[in-house]
């Protein structure tokens, strides 16, 4: 009998913890070279045309930027991603991303490893297209910086 309860209770313990079980899976994502632009520092979510095009609408005042076109994306397929940052360092930093899904989370995991300590400010422009996401708000950028 006791071992009857025993197994009970776990049974009971392990249904009671099943839907904590964060289910993580990874998602490709993909760089894009998005130039021209002149943001403000920040995390940025694009999930349709008319805001990726706003995008332009401070016009980088280069001449090289006079006739840039933004490159082509299906937004009933793919969510636009981005982040401008700056760091100190001797050299441009070194820049990787991962990015998953935990359960109804998309996770875009940022390392931003900066080079010596020098006072240079490098700006960091970083747009990565992700499968759509229904929901803008289950974006999340975890921003890690190193060095």
């Amino acid at each position: 009998m006791e071992g009857y309860i025993f197994k009970a209770f776990l049974f009971y313990l392990f249904l009671g913890l099943l839907p904590k079980v964060v289910c993580s899976q990874e998602v490709q994502c993909d760089s894009l070279d998005i130039k021209c632009t002149q943001l403000r520092h920040g995390e940025y979510v694009i999930t349709n045309k008319t805001d990726y095009l706003a995008l332009l609408e401070g016009r980088s005042p280069h001449p090289n930027c006079q006739a840039y076109q933004l490159p082509e994306i299906d937004f009933s397929r793919y969510t636009l991603v981005g982040l401008k940052t700056s760091v100190r360092g001797c050299d441009f930093p070194v820049v990787t991303y991962d990015c998953s899904r935990e359960n109804d989370d998309y996770v875009v995991s940022i390392l931003i490893e900066r080079k010596g300590l020098c006072k240079r400010n490098n700006t960091i422009n970083l747009w990565l297209k992700l499968s759509k996401v229904v929901d803008p708000s289950r974006v999340k950028l975890e921003v890690t910086r190193k060095g």
